[in-house]
């Protein structure tokens, strides 16, 4: 180091340790920032589950004023919507491909042609 830049307190060695310290500043500004948008990112899903159960208990509510058992409603769907799949799934096989092979159009007319032939309307 020449005498002028000892003079100065300048070289290498402060001018690292200047830039270390600038870079764990914005590393720890990065940080910071990653987990308040996550903290924003779970306070949503929170508030998205929420209103989701609630809309499940109005559901279950609409349920039982109108007589109706929402655990065999529901078993009922989950029946019908595994069937409605493996019929979808036979005909993509048929076809020669599969659900994971065919884009979302091609699956919602799939799924489609299940429902209509689940209602004995003929099948395009």
């Amino acid at each position: 180091m020449g005498s002028d830049q000892a003079a100065r307190g300048g070289g290498a060695r402060p001018a690292a340790l200047a830039a270390r310290r600038r870079a764990a500043g914005a590393a720890v500004a990065a940080a910071r920032a990653a987990s308040a948008e996550q903290g924003r990112a779970g306070e949503l899903r929170l508030a998205r589950r929420e209103e989701l159960g609630d809309a499940l208990f109005s559901i279950v509510n609409v349920a039982r004023l109108s007589a109706l058992d929402a655990d065999d409603a529901l078993h009922g769907a989950i029946e019908k919507f595994r069937r409605r799949f493996s019929d979808m799934e036979a005909d993509l096989a048929a076809r020669g491909t599969s659900v994971s092979a065919v884009a979302p159009d091609e699956l919602e007319r799939s799924w489609e042609a299940a429902k209509a032939e689940e209602r004995g309307e003929k099948r395009s």
